[in-house]
């Protein structure tokens, strides 16, 4: 009985924890995630376009190896905030943390 009592008191904990998370996400100033590849540029949930992958601030183009490593590392930044702010603000969470980060890690990397 206790045991379920401090089940639910968790559970709700992190239903409150998410919903703080949510109204932060909701109030940063970028475009919300989550971002994805398309090609080598990046785009929204509504695949309006973010930022493109193909040059370089001089100008010139980026290798074909460049191109896709770094659309994936820019369409994670969202998840890549997200599990830092987890991390920074709920470090007891240490479980959800580390399975966060891990995730925008897959997808920056392409293993997602």
């Amino acid at each position: 009985m206790a045991h379920d009592a401090h089940k639910a008191e968790v559970d709700a904990l992190a239903g409150e924890l998410e919903r703080v998370w949510d109204k932060a996400a909701a109030k940063a100033p970028h475009t919300p995630g989550p971002w994805h590849v398309l090609r080598n540029d990046v785009v929204d949930a509504r695949s309006c376009h973010i930022a493109s992958a193909q040059f370089n601030p001089a100008g010139r183009a980026n290798s074909t190896e460049q191109m896709p490593a770094n659309a994936r590392l820019i369409a994670a930044a969202p998840d890549l905030l997200a599990a830092l702010q987890k991390i920074a603000t709920g470090g007891h969470w240490l479980g959800e943390c580390i399975r966060t980060a891990q995730a925008a890690i897959a997808k920056a990397e392409g293993r997602d």
